[in-house]
């Protein structure tokens, strides 16, 4: 055997025990319901993402919507990754399921934020338009005419403007308390009543993954 060849096989053993120790460390932690300290051990070990059973529970544990570990664009990609190591057929019916549901509830959140953005780009115009009114407003009326005419369409043109301040005024005032209300809405939303992606531990703590 060549001195090459034992390097080899020495690597192979110590990815093997490294791998095996990060196997048993993760299961631990799931049978134990420490569910962030899984979640730490599988996004920091790669060799984890080979076991498929490993990322069938990593991704229940991040579809936990009443967990620290809540993270359903991470759930739903985890499940498509552990298809790689399986046949259509050979999917779990329940992993279809929770798929299903990730789905939804990512396409909400996305709709969600669209909206909070659309609205938060609507604020940022409106103060634009705002703030630019009000500089012709002044402008308007530190400017001196020597034409009766002239003066009374100035008076006009600042009297107009003083509306359209106000209507704007209104409108931002009205956009920025629902963009408030969106923003309330992400940091107090309640967990949503989805017993199917909440684990069941198996011996009182483990997400199910079979």
């Amino acid at each position: 055997m060549t001195a090459s060849h034992r390097t080899r096989l020495a690597l192979f053993a110590t990815l093997f025990v490294t791998s095996g120790c990060a196997r048993s460390v993760f299961q631990q932690q799931v049978r134990a319901g420490q569910w962030q300290l899984a979640a730490s051990t599988f996004r920091n070990d790669s060799l984890l993402l080979r076991d498929s059973e490993a990322v069938r529970r990593v991704a229940r544990i991040h579809a936990m919507p009443d967990s620290a570990t809540w993270d359903p664009e991470r759930a739903l990609e985890l499940l498509r990754v552990s298809r790689i190591y399986m046949t259509p057929e050979k999917v779990p019916e329940g992993d279809v399921r929770l798929e299903r549901l990730l789905q939804l509830i990512v396409q909400e959140r996305t709709a969600h934020r669209t909206i909070r953005e659309a609205l938060q780009d609507s604020v940022r115009r409106q103060e634009g338009v705002l703030e630019e009114l009000r500089r012709e407003h002044d402008r308007l009326r530190a400017t001196s005419s020597a034409s009766d005419s002239e003066r009374v369409l100035l008076q006009r043109l600042v009297g107009r403007l003083e509306a359209d301040l106000r209507d704007r005024e209104m409108q931002l005032a009205t956009l920025r308390t629902e963009l408030e209300r969106l923003k309330a809405i992400d940091l107090s939303r309640p967990p949503r009543p989805t017993p199917m992606i909440e684990p069941q531990r198996e011996r009182g703590a483990t997400p199910p993954g079979r």
